[in-house]
């Protein structure tokens, strides 16, 4: 599988509060609202664990706060992937999301583009793969 990333992903940990816009593949999830953790963040996007599928395409508006952190970004984005974890364990499977957030109407976009060069300043072997 080729890696069509634009950003290195930072492994931080933050809060994040969901909210389904749209899933046109699964009406019922819309308006759903639901708290994560994310496993990693990008200035483009992040990834987050979630107890359902959520179907690609899907429309969610975030909030995302670090842990070390009173900061709150919000963004819009969609699912561009979900991968179950373990299908057959004997919990019910978890998910991991990928999430593309759309930049260019976000007004806080260059307070999360700070706060990304900050993380990779704290970790500067991330950004040289």
């Amino acid at each position: 599988m080729t890696d069509l990333r634009q950003n290195p992903r930072i492994p931080e940990k933050a809060e994040i509060s969901v909210r389904i816009e749209t899933a046109p593949e699964m009406k019922n999830l819309e308006g759903r609202v639901f708290t994560s953790n994310s496993v990693d963040i990008s200035l483009g996007g992040l990834q987050m664990l979630v107890e359902f599928p959520v179907p690609v395409g899907a429309a969610l508006e975030l909030k995302v706060t670090f842990h070390d952190s009173a900061k709150t970004y919000r963004h819009k984005g969609m699912v561009i992937w979900d991968d179950e974890l373990d299908p057959r364990g004997t919990q019910p499977p978890m998910h991991k999301v990928g999430v593309q957030f759309n930049t260019l109407d976000n007004p806080q976009f260059f307070a999360w583009r700070a706060a990304v060069s900050e993380l990779l300043d704290k970790n500067p072997d991330i950004g040289a793969a």
